[in-house]
């Protein structure tokens, strides 16, 4: 007498793991034979592979030491004479240090996310101090510098004073015009975000003419009888 054939054990996939499973991959059945899977990764993730992102805390972190140089200049200019803080110099040293000092911050915020992609208002962020440093450069050009006539530092001559700032400056500025021009994608999302939200009516209206057009072609196949056939 034969022995009945036991089936396999059957193997059940923890409620997680097939959850997790299936929100990674979707499963496409199109006109050509087979199945195609595409893989799906969450918006914020940063899959660019592990030298990328290496490159990228590494860029954070040089972009750090460059912001602290000038931070150090103008503390030490600030330090060097009280009474320049009512001067148009002074004044100026003290925004270039809060512009440095939030761009520090935002250093800190990206290495922190190292595998995640920069945040909107960060990205935004980036772009405002970008403007800033030109803006600043331009105020240092209009004044005639950004000390006083004779004024040096760490040996320097009092020429070369500064034009050594503004290097910094536009390294810096260049540097955040960079980092926006990669994830433009996440800045364009961000200032769309902020356009709806000050002025409502522009999310009302439709995204394109494009995707209009396309629409009337469907609604005029589905009114006329065989036209959708035709189309397809």
């Amino acid at each position: 007498m034969e022995r009945a054939h036991r089936p396999p054990p059957l193997t059940l996939t923890p409620p997680h793991s097939r959850q997790s499973s299936i929100s990674k991959t979707i499963s496409v059945k199109g006109g050509s034979p087979g199945t195609t899977t595409i893989s799906v990764f969450e918006e914020d993730d940063w899959n660019t592979g592990r030298w990328v992102t290496a490159l990228r805390v590494l860029s954070d972190f040089g972009h750090t030491l460059v912001c602290i140089v000038p931070i150090l200049i103008m503390a030490f200019f600030l330090g060097y004479d009280g009474t320049v803080i009512n001067d148009s110099t002074g004044s100026s040293a003290v925004v270039l240090i809060t512009l440095l000092s939030l761009d520090v911050l935002l250093d800190f915020q990206s290495i922190g996310r190292y595998d995640k992609m920069w945040m909107g208002w960060a990205l935004a962020g980036r772009m405002l101090l970008a403007l800033g440093y030109t803006a600043l450069f331009v105020a240092y050009v209009a004044v005639g510098g950004a000390f006083p006539a004779g004024y040096t530092y760490w040996g320097l001559s009092a020429e070369a004073a500064s034009p050594m700032v503004y290097v910094f400056l536009w390294t810096l500025g260049i540097w955040d015009f960079v980092y926006c021009a990669i994830s433009r994608v996440q800045l364009i999302k961000e200032a769309r975000r902020y356009r709806n939200a000050l002025f409502p009516s522009y999310a009302a209206k439709p995204k394109s003419r494009l995707n209009t057009a396309r629409g009337w072609d469907v609604e005029g196949a589905a009114a006329v009888p065989g036209q959708a056939g035709l189309r397809r």
